[in-house]
């Protein structure tokens, strides 16, 4: 289950997506109970001394959420609204893709959907 800092108020919990060929799949080591979920799985990183490799968790995903997170927020800016952080994660959520996940991938997996740009 999600637990602090994941679970803390204010705070978006991420989880993590696996791809597989029917779809997105949540890997075993993603937390229960993510608001959103990202790709978590064979993500592309820097080494250690120089070079890349491929890491896998949860920590891999949160920084894809938050790059739309940016993406969002330059959105928002050129909105004629006042800017808050209330209305750029309630775009986040409300914009996830929930029509790219494998049959049977429950809810309290993968939270609302995977993290999309606008």
């Amino acid at each position: 289950g999600a637990s602090v800092p994941a679970a803390a108020e204010g705070v978006v919990s991420v989880g993590a997506l696996d791809e597989s060929p029917n779809g997105l799949q949540v890997p075993r080591f993603s937390n229960t109970f993510p608001q959103i979920s990202a790709p978590g799985v064979k993500v592309l990183s820097v080494k250690v001394g120089g070079g890349l490799r491929n890491l896998s968790g949860t920590s891999m995903a949160t920084p894809h959420v938050a790059g739309v997170v940016a993406l969002w927020w330059e959105e928002v800016l050129a909105a004629p609204i006042p800017p808050s952080t209330a209305a750029v994660v309630a775009k986040l959520l409300a914009r996830a893709q929930t029509n790219v996940f494998a049959a049977g991938v429950d809810v309290a997996d993968r939270g609302v959907g995977l993290a999309a740009a606008p």
